[in-house]
């Protein structure tokens, strides 16, 4: 038995369009959605904040519009380049 927001899930293999905030529920047992975990490569002059007091280049100018509502894993310096990890349950 597979429910979805309250909903019985009735014939295996359906495919379903489960929006983000939805908890889907077998027999019983909540199963959250993973968090989401996004890789980008940072270039160099670009500061590893999300907003910069003094104007500089920061990720938030960098990164796709939906990516903003990530938290940034770690940090580089502004004149490095490399791996930046994102993660949608605050790192």
């Amino acid at each position: 038995l597979v429910e979805l927001d309250g909903e019985v899930i009735g014939k295996a293999g359906a495919k379903l369009k489960v929006p983000n905030s939805a908890c889907p529920t077998a027999n019983g047992v909540a199963f959250p959605p993973a968090p989401l975990l996004v890789a980008y490569h940072k270039p160099v002059g670009v500061h590893s904040t999300m907003k910069d007091e003094r104007g500089r280049p920061c990720l938030a100018h960098v990164l796709p519009a939906a990516w903003r509502k990530l938290h940034p894993v770690g940090r580089l310096d502004a004149d490095t380049s490399g791996l930046l990890l994102f993660s949608s349950d605050g790192g």
